[in-house]
């Protein structure tokens, strides 16, 4: 679970990951519950914004990484990570033990050697 688990439809997200927040709770409910969305939003940050992004581990040809929100991986997920290797032409990118998916570049293509380089961030969709 996490921020992408979340509905679009307000009444919906009355209890998604751990940050409960129900029509009529009690009062003494509501800081700890605006801290959770807090933590939530938070954490979702630092996984697109590369200012805090998670370094992945794995190899040249497999990449992987864990986010700090848990995302289920889709297609329209923008994250950056910082690589942990500099990646092979058509490596695959395994986010949070979510099927591997290939490395593409925004034409579709298969990223070739030096386009994603260790130790620098790099952006993902």
């Amino acid at each position: 679970m996490g921020f992408w688990d979340w509905s679009e439809t307000s009444s919906e997200n009355t209890s998604v990951d751990g940050v409960n927040i129900n029509e009529g709770m009690p009062g003494r409910n509501v800081n700890n519950s605006i801290r959770g969305l807090m933590r939530v939003m938070r954490l979702f940050g630092m996984d697109i914004s590369g200012a805090q992004a998670a370094k992945s581990t794995g190899t040249a040809a497999a990449l992987t990484l864990t986010t700090k929100s848990g995302i289920a991986l889709s297609d329209g997920i923008r994250l950056t990570f910082i690589p942990g290797v500099s990646a092979n032409a058509g490596a695959t990118l395994n986010v949070d033990t979510t099927l591997a998916k290939q490395i593409q570049t925004r034409n579709g293509t298969n990223i070739v050697l030096g386009e994603i380089i260790a130790d620098k961030p790099a952006d993902v969709i």
